[in-house]
């Protein structure tokens, strides 16, 4: 028994667990764990492991820094529009503060969301199509966006020559907004900064989404005792072990909601952001040549930001230096 999330990698090594899961279905209760969970772990309609913890992305917000600005704290249904026009407000290069981060060196695995959001991918639903799904003219305007944010001096780059971290700015009251997850949040709360948080902005009347986090447990395939491993990975997720571990948020949905959790200013933001990002599929679960497919994606994210723009010819060089791994 092991924890996962690389189910591609590994999936030859692992155990499928769907005759199990059927076959204790009602104790596994599935309805009460998110789809957006499951599907993590879902790879040619088999599940390879049971989701153990998870975090969506949300943004945080320096509320005293909003305040002396005198902009409004974000709102459920804000837009990239409202978020740019406080970024701008908040920004002062005297002060050297920021109204937002914009990393140049993302995970693509964390910046797929932002695709999702403007009706774009990474690559096609059957991981076979890269040309004008990757490099289309949405994906470009996500890029492109990014990029001027940095230009205009509503954000500033992060992994570009400085390598102070947009979180560390954060937590020294330097930055108004942040997008991050679950694991910039302790040390958020321990900095003392006074902080909201919200879920991410939308692209005008775009759904939005977000990637969803979520570490799993699974069985290898050749246990000498699976039987045994299936009833500690089924004990792992019942109600009673999910509330024990407190360093993840949970995903039953009965436990959230017993602790408060849903209707926590803090925490909720990142059940909102779950809730909504059910059907999304990430792209490494699509094509098992992901890996090195997204190093060309992120050397046309990297390029777009430092030349503020000019995204379509750099995810255009991305996709033609990626062709030859959809043979």
């Amino acid at each position: 028994v092991m924890y996962m999330w690389n189910y591609p990698s590994y999936r030859e090594a692992l155990m499928p667990l769907d005759d199990l899961i059927a076959r204790d279905g009602e104790a596994m209760n599935l309805a009460d764990i998110p789809a957006g969970l499951m599907n993590g772990a879902l790879i040619d309609g088999k599940i390879y492991g049971m989701p153990v913890g998870f975090t969506t992305h949300v943004v945080f917000y320096n509320k005293d820094l909003l305040a002396t600005a005198g902009v409004a704290e974000p709102a459920d249904g804000w837009t990239w529009t409202a978020l740019r026009a406080a970024a701008a407000k908040l920004s002062s290069p005297d002060a050297q503060t920021y109204g937002f981060a914009v990393d140049a060196k993302p995970d693509p695995f964390d910046f797929e969301q932002f695709f999702w959001s403007n009706g774009a991918e990474f690559i096609s639903a059957d991981g076979k199509t890269l040309d004008g799904v990757m490099n289309s003219a949405a994906a470009a305007e996500v890029l492109d966006m990014f990029g001027d944010m940095i230009k205009t001096g509503e954000a500033v780059a992060l992994n570009i020559g400085e390598q102070t971290s947009g979180s560390d700015l954060f937590k020294a009251g330097k930055l108004a907004m942040l997008e991050g997850a679950m694991w910039n949040k302790g040390g958020i709360d321990e900095s003392g900064v006074n902080y909201g948080v919200a879920v991410l902005p939308a692209f005008g009347a775009k759904p939005v989404k977000s990637t969803i986090n979520a570490s799993g447990i699974s069985i290898a395939k050749d246990s000498a005792n699976p039987d045994l491993a299936w009833e500690f990975v089924k004990f792992f997720s019942t109600p009673e072990a999910v509330a024990m571990r407190t360093n993840d948020l949970p995903i039953r949905t009965s436990v959230a909601e017993a602790a408060g959790m849903t209707g926590d200013p803090k925490l909720g933001p990142f059940f909102k952001m779950l809730a909504v990002s059910d059907g999304t599929v990430p792209a490494f679960l699509k094509n098992p040549e992901w890996g090195r497919i997204q190093e060309n994606l992120s050397v046309a994210i990297e390029a777009t930001m430092i030349d503020h723009g000019n995204a379509q010819a750099h995810l255009d060089e991305a996709v033609a230096s990626s062709a030859r791994f959809l043979q």
